[in-house]
């Protein structure tokens, strides 16, 4: 026998052996997490109507800048969604002397990430860059943020592209009809998250549209900057002001889009796809907003029904009736109005018996409410959320976002935690009694 093989053997038998005295009788003690200390932040109001928020994390070694704009839902959007769509997809081709190409090579050669997403009540610039290139990085955020260019090639491109998807794959495709349909028909065309695409001024969309568009944002209201990362307060402070001081408006309220009307009575929409073999089912409900007092045990009854593998309702459709590949249920708590929705696609047959079932855990869970190892699982899934909102520099700048929009801050946020840590079943009951119904 070789060296070789005589080591191997030596080492297998010393492995083999080191197994066997393993006392694996019981599973390993497992114990629970608990929430750790995360770093305040340090809040500026440099102008009226701008607030700067600092979160230092030490050692970070990427640095993640988020701009708010808030404004008015009724003048952003002017009725018509396809425009502001459009200004959120092509915000980031090119800016000021830039054309497409010269805006590439400079995030490149920054190690820079820019995007923009544009919705009904604020528009949100998301900026990610290593801290190294912080100074350098500034200048070419602002020439994005304040001078967005529209290329024609990109124009005709995202033209062509919405076009199809409005008038093909939103037909065809069973996922994207069921959520339209679904949400048109909760939200009136009079609200601003129901307003119907408008394809003849999609077609007639051109550079100009969208440049008056992205000026409609001067001074419409106030601003809301979050910066992550290994950096001190004052780091470029005057630079970051003046970037977005054009954007500022008067300190004010930021404007609620409101609440839809309550459906006066439960409506089942049915929306035909030729040759689908599957049926893709959701069923919605009102829910509590963020800070409504039912939030944090809505939160709990939610989760325990559809919001993670295990939950009720995938066990349910999923692991016992083997209908479906998965079944999820997704709380959208705004400030204003939230909604609850249970997503699952299952075959075309089965479509009833889903909804039955999805009706019958519904009122399992008014009537017996949460198990102990549920709650606590629900509970120590929340403590593992707290402690990962700064895994990145990017999650903690949207946690903090998300904290400020709704006037919270980390005490706030810490005791909704702990208060969350006491809920009880019998709360979760109620809540479940008074929502899920």
């Amino acid at each position: 026998m070789s060296s070789l093989l005589r080591v191997s053997a030596c080492l297998w038998l010393a492995a083999a052996g080191s197994a066997a005295a393993a006392d694996r009788s019981a599973p390993p003690s497992v114990r629970p997490a608990t929430p750790i200390d995360h770093p305040d932040a340090l809040v500026q109001h440099p102008l009226p109507g701008l607030e700067v928020v600092w979160v230092p994390v030490p050692g970070l070694t990427r640095v993640s800048v988020a701009i708010r704009m808030a404004h008015d839902a009724t003048e952003l959007d002017g009725g018509d969604t396809v425009l502001t769509e459009a200004l959120g997809s092509l915000w980031t081709e090119a800016a000021g002397s830039w054309d497409a190409a010269g805006l590439a090579a400079r995030t490149r050669a920054l190690d820079l990430s820019v995007s923009v997403s544009v919705d009904a009540e604020d528009t949100t610039l998301w900026a990610e860059l290593p801290r190294a290139a912080w100074a350098d990085a500034l200048p070419a955020i602002g020439h994005v943020l304040a001078d967005p260019r529209f290329p024609k090639g990109a124009l005709k491109r995202h033209v062509q592209d919405t076009e199809r998807f409005w008038t093909v794959d939103a037909a065809d495709e069973v996922r994207t009809a069921g959520y339209l349909a679904t949400e048109y028909a909760w939200y009136p065309a009079t609200h601003p998250y129901g307003q119907r695409p408008d394809l003849k001024a999609l077609r007639t969309l051109r550079d100009r549209t969208l440049r008056d568009l992205h000026a409609s944002y001067q001074g419409a209201g106030p601003v809301t900057v979050v910066v992550v990362g290994d950096l001190a307060p004052t780091a470029a402070l005057d630079e970051l002001v003046s970037i977005v001081r054009p954007f500022v408006g008067a300190s004010r309220e930021d404007p609620a889009v409101g609440a839809p009307p309550s459906p006066p009575e439960t409506r089942w929409l049915g929306v035909h796809v030729a040759d689908a073999r599957q049926a893709s089912v959701r069923v919605r409900l009102a829910a509590p907003p963020a800070l409504h007092p039912d939030a944090l045990a809505y939160d709990a009854a939610q989760w325990i029904l559809g919001g993670h593998f295990l939950s009720r309702l995938n066990a349910n459709l999923r692991e016992d009736k083997g209908w479906t590949y998965g079944v999820r249920g997704a709380w959208s708590p705004g400030r204003d109005e939230a909604t609850w929705t249970v997503r699952v696609d299952v075959p075309g047959e089965r479509a009833a018996d889903a909804i039955t079932e999805i009706r019958r855990e519904l009122s399992r869970l008014r009537a017996e409410g949460p198990t102990d190892e549920e709650l606590a699982a629900f509970k120590a899934r929340r403590v593992a959320d707290w402690n990962d909102r700064l895994l990145t520099a990017e999650d903690a700048a949207d946690a903090w976002l998300g904290a400020r929009l709704l006037g919270l801050d980390l005490a706030d946020e810490r005791a909704r935690l702990n208060r969350l840590q006491a809920l009880d079943a019998d709360a979760v009951r109620s809540v479940a009694r008074a929502w899920l119904d």
